[in-house]
């Protein structure tokens, strides 16, 4: 083989071999800015408390995203390694992060259970940081006085079950959560988790309804994405419109899988619902108040504690 031949194949394969250099300079720097975020909003200038901010949502991130690569490996599918995108500017200091696939999805099953996987690690590793996160959280009877403080979080119902077992010993009558930074960060995961979610277009949700109705799907995704509006309607939150928008100029349109005549099967169809399920205690119509909700009118931001009224979460110094 000739000196140029040789290099000639030294450099594709250089090009099909994932790059590692890039992905954790982008990871590094994606570290760099949650910390930075989690420092100058919610940490009142503690580094550690940044830091019960950034390494949780990290983890939580890196979690979701080696769920999806580690399937990929798993099945032979090429892929680029996660892509983190940082942000340094609050509420979260990333955009998330993104992955190519290199080759086409052999069938309905392993699109499955390459969308599932993701979510799912994610949402379990949401969890543990949640109940930490709660546990180390404090309840005031009073209003915060800091200006910071009256950015009021919306609470999903699994969100308001866990308060209920976590905080169910503390002062009774006290109604205002001050969230540590770690319990922010598993509620940014469980709100990404329901995001990710919602069964329209290239999300792990939309992936998923189309591993259960193929073509059909794109109806459901209609349909999703009206009830998304009416939701931003009800609650005045006018962010899912953008969000809507931005779902729509991607579009609908999927590339089949090599085989999608290859049923899904009982279980993973089983497993698909229960996933998409999800949404039903995950969902957050109104993600963040900047001021105080008042419980009659802003309920979904409530929790409902026996003996104690609705608790109200807010950035908090926490424990």
């Amino acid at each position: 083989m000739s000196e140029k031949r040789v290099f000639s194949s030294l450099r594709r394969a250089w090009r099909n071999k994932p790059s590692w250099a890039v992905p954790l300079a982008l990871f590094i720097t994606t570290c760099v800015t949650t910390t930075f975020v989690g420092y100058i909003t919610y940490s009142y200038g503690s580094m550690s408390r940044a830091l019960w901010f950034s390494v949780p949502l990290m983890t939580i991130l890196s979690a979701h995203e080696l769920g999806h690569y580690l399937q990929l490996r798993r099945r032979g599918i090429p892929s680029t390694f996660p892509l983190f995108l940082p942000a340094p500017l609050p509420p979260l200091g990333t955009l998330g992060a993104i992955m190519r696939i290199r080759a086409r999805i052999p069938d309905r099953r392993v699109l499955f259970e390459m969308a599932a996987s993701g979510p799912v690690a994610g949402l379990v590793v949401s969890l543990i940081f949640l109940c930490v996160g709660l546990y180390k959280s404090s309840l005031s009877s009073t209003p915060p006085t800091d200006d910071m403080r009256f950015l009021t979080f919306g609470a999903p119902p699994i969100m308001r079950w866990l308060a209920r077992l976590i905080l169910v010993g503390e002062t009774t009558g006290a109604r205002f959560v001050l969230l540590h930074p770690c319990a922010i960060a598993a509620w940014v995961g469980l709100l990404l988790t329901s995001l990710n979610l919602i069964p329209v277009g290239q999300l792990d949700g939309g992936h998923i309804i189309y591993s259960l109705l193929r073509r059909r799907s794109t109806f459901f995704s209609y349909v999703a994405l009206a009830i998304v509006c009416v939701v931003a309607a009800i609650f005045r939150f006018w962010g899912w419109f953008i969000f809507v928008a931005l779902i729509a100029a991607l579009g609908f349109k999927r590339v089949p899988t090599s085989d999608d005549t290859r049923p899904l099967g009982f279980c993973r169809a089983v497993a698909a619902w229960l996933v998409l399920a999800y949404l039903l205690v995950g969902f957050i119509p109104r993600p963040v108040y900047i001021d105080e909700p008042t419980p009659e009118t802003d309920s979904v931001a409530n929790i409902d504690v026996s003996e104690r009224g609705p608790l109200v979460f807010h950035i908090g110094s926490g424990r």
